[in-house]
């Protein structure tokens, strides 16, 4: 049911000195995974994202540029913009720290606490990092460099007037806060390492800096600008309607969650924030779940560490080795970001897991489960989902996950969510290896195979949507090729319950697999000769004897006592035939089920350890096979290769 009050979620701005990467994109999917989720549940939500454009880091990147600052900025936040659009993210609200409704906000707020006596002019002396953007103590330097260890530049010495925000006043009531608000702070040992640097005690912050030009003026003092930090987290006030429309602002504050990475939440949102906050005498926000880095080895991934480092590039990586969709590849990208750790954690990032989630999870487990019960559906049912009844075990383990799915979107575990869903994908692949509906079919068992095919379809559709926050576009597609309308209609409740969209009766449409395999790269030895050894010459006439049809792989059988062969089932449309094939130490049964391949159909019949193998596929490689002959679109089984 519609809960009154919207649900409001936020990423942090983003700072414009550069384009977007994987770790902004990361905070930004997540985000929209939630956006989405909670759309689902019936509830309105107000999803903000947008970029932080006052730092002298940015004014120094125009500079080098040769750009004024605001054509930077406003290239940078177009940049962002159409990065998030290819992403599918959602959000409702684009702020751009630079806008009038955000200074009047800074101003409003900064009057505010002046006039409580809880912002007061003194003197800065001590030491800045421009690109932290952070004033540190001597104490605090490693070798005279910023102690970040994320950052490391040197510091610059300052001297100079400033205006100072008395933080130290709140230290202990943010403390109390925390400890008495579980899961304010999330994952858990974040919250533990705010309450540390507290503990410690809280400093008055400087707040301000000299007007260089860029910046909000503080109010009545035209010679200062107000600090970057304490300007970008008002953002979330500024978003929602303060101070021009409280009505507005009243009905969607406090935020539900603040999504950031963890180099911003000790210093700024788990502590100074929430002091602004009971400065202000606001509520504050619900929870502030601050995510791990992506690493390459144990550097913080970047473009001066080497790689793939942004969500375009690993997309055009995908499409590349694959030839998939573009939209596809970025989901693929969604999916594998927020499956291979938990949110919360610091990950290695390769190229290897990468290419494992794409084949194991999405090619073997939800793509195979769709494109192996699908040539059923157009062989034996004219291309429509058969009216049957859903297996009674398929339809607890639909309800188990559909329930353990909502729980952990809740808790912003999003790797829980998805293992929940692939635990039904696993249970989907064992009923269908276990009911064999080729077979069920070649025994005339139509009321059974029936069954069998509904059943897998239809945990197929609630999959689609388990998966939906995360793969808006792949689940689309999926949902197209089941013969449902792409984009998801309804509340969770209502389409995680059996039969909820009539799927009985709707026209497949298989096309290509939406999630190819990327397959194994193979190593050529520098020392193997360019040229190859001179084969005989064919007649068009010997050629033409050859007879090539396309033919789909219904069932996948291992030949005993016989390691590397497999005894396939084949539809060529007329006919099934079972065809012997040396594949199976390269290649699982599941990367074959469902496969159109080409089969050299007038090959005399020969026993092969028992079995008799009625033609040959055809495979690449000479000493194993090192890839397959596979049909890349949909053809009727039996067709002619020529």
């Amino acid at each position: 049911m519609a809960q009154s009050k919207p649900y409001y979620v936020t990423t942090p701005i983003y700072y414009v000195n550069a384009r977007p990467h994987i770790g902004t994109a990361y905070t930004t999917i997540a985000a929209d995974a939630v956006a989405r989720f909670q759309r689902l549940l019936g509830r309105e939500v107000f999803f903000a994202t947008g970029t932080d454009e006052h730092a002298e880091k940015v004014e120094r990147a125009a500079a080098e540029r040769g750009l004024s600052v605001k054509e930077h900025t406003d290239e940078m936040a177009d940049a962002y913009r159409e990065a998030w659009a290819r992403l599918g993210i959602t959000y409702d609200d684009f702020i751009r720290t630079s806008e009038p409704r955000h200074h009047r906000a800074t101003e409003e707020v900064f009057r505010r606490l002046r006039a409580r006596g809880d912002i007061y002019k003194g003197e800065y002396e001590g030491w800045y990092c421009v690109s932290c953007a952070t004033y540190w103590l001597e104490s605090d330097l490693n070798d005279g460099r910023c102690p970040n260890p994320e950052c490391g530049r040197p510091v610059e010495r300052r001297r100079q007037p400033a205006y100072f925000f008395r933080a130290s006043a709140y230290g202990e009531r943010v403390a109390e806060y925390i400890e008495s608000h579980p899961g304010f702070i999330r994952p858990e040992f974040r919250a533990n390492e705010v309450l540390s640097f507290i503990r410690q005690g809280m400093r008055d912050v400087c707040i301000s800096r000299p007007n260089s030009g860029w910046g909000v003026p503080v109010p009545d003092d035209p010679e200062h600008v107000v600090y970057v930090w304490f300007d970008a987290l008002i953002n979330y006030l500024t978003v929602v309607g303060f101070p021009d429309d409280m009505e507005r602002f009243e009905r969607y504050w406090p935020a539900d969650v603040h999504f950031i990475g963890k180099d911003i939440l000790t210093r700024f949102h788990g502590s100074l924030w929430p002091a602004m906050l009971m400065a202000l005498e606001l509520p504050l926000p619900r929870a502030i779940v601050a995510h791990g880095f992506w690493l390459m080895g144990k550097s913080k991934i970047s473009k001066s560490a080497g790689g793939l480092v942004t969500p375009d590039e690993l997309a055009a990586h995908l499409c590349q080795q694959t030839g998939m969709a573009e939209p596809v590849a970025l989901d693929v990208v969604r999916y594998f970001l927020l499956r291979e750790t938990p949110f919360g954690q610091d990950c290695n990032f390769s190229e290897e897991a990468l290419r494992g989630r794409l084949n194991a999870d999405l090619a073997n487990d939800l793509g195979n489960l769709v494109n192996r019960s699908l040539p059923l559906i157009e062989r034996h049912f004219q291309g429509q989902v058969p009216q049957g009844t859903l297996d009674g075990e398929l339809a607890q383990a639909a309800e188990r996950a559909a329930s353990a799915a909502r729980e952990r979107y809740e808790q912003f575990d999003f790797r829980g969510a998805l293992e929940a869903t692939w635990e039904l994908l696993g249970s989907a692949n064992k009923f269908i290896d276990y009911t064999a509906p080729w077979q069920l079919a070649k025994e005339g068992r139509r009321e059974e195979l029936a069954d069998a095919l509904f059943s897998v379809a239809e945990v197929c559709r609630i999959a689609c949507l388990l998966v939906y926050p995360v793969m808006p576009h792949a689940a689309g597609e999926l949902r197209r090729q089941l013969g449902l309308p792409p984009r998801v209609k309804g509340t969770w409740d209502e389409l995680c319950a059996p039969g909820a969209e009539g799927l009985a009766g709707a026209s497949v449409r298989r096309g290509r697999p939406v999630f190819p395999r990327i397959e194994r790269p193979v190593a050529v030895k520098e020392e193997e000769p360019m040229e190859q050894a001179q084969q005989p010459l064919i007649s068009i006439d010997e050629f033409s004897k050859i007879d090539l049809r396309a033919c789909t792989v219904l069932a996948v059988d291992k030949v005993p006592g016989a390691d590397k062969l497999y005894a396939l089932t084949v539809d060529l449309g007329t006919e099934q035939r079972t065809v012997v094939a040396g594949v199976a130490e390269e290649f699982s049964p599941e990367e074959l089920l469902g496969k159109t391949l080409v089969l050299v159909a007038n090959l005399k019949p020969a026993k092969i350890r028992g079995v008799t193998s009625q033609g040959m596929i055809l495979a690449v490689g000479e000493d194993k096979p090192l890839g397959l002959v596979v049909v890349d679109r949909p053809v009727p089984p039996g067709s002619k290769v020529r």
